[in-house]
């Protein structure tokens, strides 16, 4: 029905102008068939809003017809100003979906499908940003913890994958619920997950890091089996460069396995 309603409008409007004498009938009728264009390509999709736009311009050259009092040369420059209304607004809508589907890669590129977190590649921007604050004393203030989900494989194995995928996203929805301020999160990769404690001494480091290990194993969800995780924890101003933190977190990480699992390693 969207095709009737440009010409109820025209249709209305003609009748209107005639008890009105005074009233210039002509720019009334295209005025109101520019709106209906206008309102088309706003309201309705593209094809509805094109059959609109001809259906009220041929129902307003017909009024006018009718009325006598045609004037070709608006109604020609009406043709092009609601040519390019529509023209304007398509590429409106062409632009828009350009914008929404680049935001999409962009985030599917950025953002760890199955956590929702951001992805590692993030994690490097945001730890470069860090580091090029230049301030001594800012480097000392943050911290990186590196968590490993305990026996996950065990998890895979024993419930199946769709566990596995379960328990990934409910630590990862459970780290997020422990983070605050400036503090980031994502997953790392595999089972393995990284937090940026932002403007923390070493000792507050470590007990966050502790209250985030605690969280985990309190996690009670009746699909999941108990979980814990592992920690490796470092602050900022001890490495340079990823490989380096790589390589110390790593080291603690392994440290804190070692040591029993379900806990962190801050030296």
């Amino acid at each position: 029905m969207g095709w009737a309603l440009p010409l109820v409008v025209v249709w209305w409007v003609m009748h209107a102008v005639k008890t009105l004498p005074h009233v210039n009938v002509l720019h009334v009728l295209l005025n109101t068939q520019l709106l209906v264009v206008v309102l088309a390509f706003t309201m309705l999709p593209q094809r509805w809003a094109i059959w609109s736009s001809v259906v009220s311009y041929a129902g307003v050259v017909v009024s006018l017809l009718l009325l006598q009092v045609m004037n070709w040369q608006l109604v020609l420059d009406q043709a092009f100003l609601c040519s390019l209304v529509g023209g304007l607004a398509v590429a409106g809508h062409k632009v828009g979906a350009a914008q929404s589907s680049a935001a999409h890669y962009f985030d599917l590129a950025l953002r760890d499908p199955l956590t929702r977190l951001p992805n590692r590649r993030i994690a490097g921007i945001a730890f470069e940003a860090w580091r090029q604050e230049g301030q001594p004393l800012a480097l000392e203030e943050a911290a990186v913890l590196l968590l490993d989900l305990d026996h996950f494989k065990r998890v895979n194995d024993e419930y199946g994958h769709a566990t596995g995928n379960l328990a990934l996203q409910v630590v990862a929805q459970t780290l997020s619920h422990h983070i605050q301020g400036e503090d980031f999160v994502c997953r790392w990769g595999g089972e393995e997950f990284l937090i940026m404690f932002r403007r923390m001494e070493p000792g507050s480091a470590l007990r966050r890091a502790t209250e985030v290990i605690r969280a985990v194993e309190a996690i009670s969800h009746p699909q999941l089996p108990p979980l814990t995780v592992s920690a490796g924890l470092a602050m900022l101003s001890e490495f340079t460069d990823e490989r380096q933190f790589m390589a110390l977190v790593d080291q603690r990480l392994y440290a804190a396995k070692e040591a029993g699992r379900n806990t962190v390693v801050m030296r």
